[in-house]
Parts: C-alpha cells; structure tokens; sequence
C-alpha cells in the first residue's frame, strides 16, 4: 500500500504543487455527489474527433460556454470549492485558448494538472471513472446485464440507510460519522460487511449446516478485499470464464 492509499484511509489531504485537495467528508457527501457528476461525462464516446482530442478541463468549458450547458462549469466550481476549501477560484485562458484554473489568485492549475487532480479526486472519493470507448450496442448490454444483476441481488441500500447502518453496526455517533470521509466511510462498509459474512459462515460451518472441503478456505475478518479496476468487471466475463461455465452447465460437447 503507498502513501496515497495510507492518506485516504487516514482521512488526510492529497498535496498537488503547493495545493491540498481535501477527501470529502460524509456530512458533504450528497452535494458532492451532485457535483462530481461533471467530471464523469464521457468524453469519449463523443463522436467528433476534435472533442476527444481535449482535454478534460476544455471539454467542460466547451460544453459550459458553447454548447449550452453552464450548470457544469457551475457544479465544476462547487467541486472545487469543497475540495480545496475555498471559494476564491477563478480562470483565464491565454490566445491559444489554453484554459487556467487560479485558485486564491496564486495557484495555477492548467489542463495536464487538472486531469492529474481529477483522478485524485476521484481515487479520494471511491469514484470510478470510465473512460473506455464502447461500441454503443455493447454499452447497452452491460447496461441491461447490470439492471438484472440489481434485480437478481436486490436493491442497495441508499445513503441514509448506510449511515444508519453504520450507527447500528460500529455503535458510532450520527455527529462522529458526519465526519468521516467517504473513503473511510465506504471501507469500513465493506469491511464491516466481510466481517459480518464471515462470521455467518464460520457459524454455519461450525455447527455443520455448511459443509466445506479441506481445501476451501472460508473468509475471516481480515480476509483482502479485491478491488476492481475494470467500472463493467461485475456485468462482463473473460471467454475463459465463459468456456468454463458452458462446459459446467452441458452447453458444449
């Protein structure tokens, strides 16, 4: 685990040229949300190939200034304003049109560094960023495929009912969780889940309602939590996985 993984947990700021972009705590998390939206459009899958050759920072002042949508630049600024906790920010842009983002009028942020920051912000925040080019066809399967797995596993509990059960599970105070990060947040969620699984399991086992084979090895409190890299790795499957689920279930001779 590096430094940057060790700041998250701990709650501390990431430091980017003189710059402390915060981790958002709990208490902000649904504007934050809201505003992060505008660094999760995918530039991408746009079809003119002038607009994929921007950067991400040109691509919202274009969308903001020229195509009509100035709510983005808007929720933009917000994001900015809570994760270097302040309001003074503004930009220029220079007769090559380079963008400049100026932050308490010494700071300066051009396009390279902003895409540096926006992942920052987003490795803080457990926000995954797609920026793969899909067939639209296929991004409509992965689509279908995640709205029956959310159907098949039965829906989530929103942000509220986390909190709560947060409160219930780590006997926390609701003003104590307010001021966790979301990071912190999320990770004691999973944490707490494993936990939870795990002890069902080793119960079931116990008093023989499991049976587990010598080589299976069931999860314990400390068990690693994998991580995936890929946004659709919980929709899609390797051909190897595939042939070997065909193979099991009698679809190949």
């Amino acid at each position: 685990m590096d430094s940057l993984d060790f700041r998250n947990v701990f709650g501390k700021p990431v430091q980017y040229k003189e710059l402390d972009i915060h981790p958002v705590k709990l208490i902000e998390a649904n504007e934050f949300y809201d505003y992060v939206r505008c660094l999760l459009i995918p530039k991408n899958t746009f079809k003119e190939i002038e607009i994929i050759k921007m950067s991400y920072l040109k691509f919202l002042f274009y969308l903001g200034l020229k195509d009509g949508h100035p709510y983005l630049l808007e929720s933009l600024l917000k994001l900015l304003t809570i994760v270097f906790k302040t309001e003074n920010i503004s930009f220029k842009t220079d007769e090559r049109e380079k963008i400049t983002l100026i932050i308490d009028e010494k700071n300066e942020i051009n396009e390279n560094d902003f895409d540096k920051i926006k992942k920052i912000i987003c490795n803080q925040n457990l926000i995954t960023i797609d920026d793969q080019i899909l067939d639209p066809e296929l991004e409509q399967k992965i689509k279908e495929a995640r709205e029956f797995l959310q159907r098949k596993s039965g829906k989530m509990a929103d942000l509220e009912q986390q909190i709560v059960a947060y409160h219930c599970a780590f006997k926390m105070k609701y003003d104590d969780i307010a001021e966790l990060t979301i990071y912190q947040f999320q990770k004691g969620l999973s944490r707490m889940d494993l936990i939870k699984s795990a002890d069902a399991l080793q119960n079931a086992k116990y008093s023989g309602f499991v049976s587990v084979g010598e080589n299976d090895k069931l999860p314990t409190w400390l068990t690693h939590i994998e991580e995936s890299k890929d946004p659709n790795s919980d929709v899609l499957m390797s051909k190897g996985e595939f042939d070997a689920m065909a193979s099991k279930n009698g679809l190949v001779g």
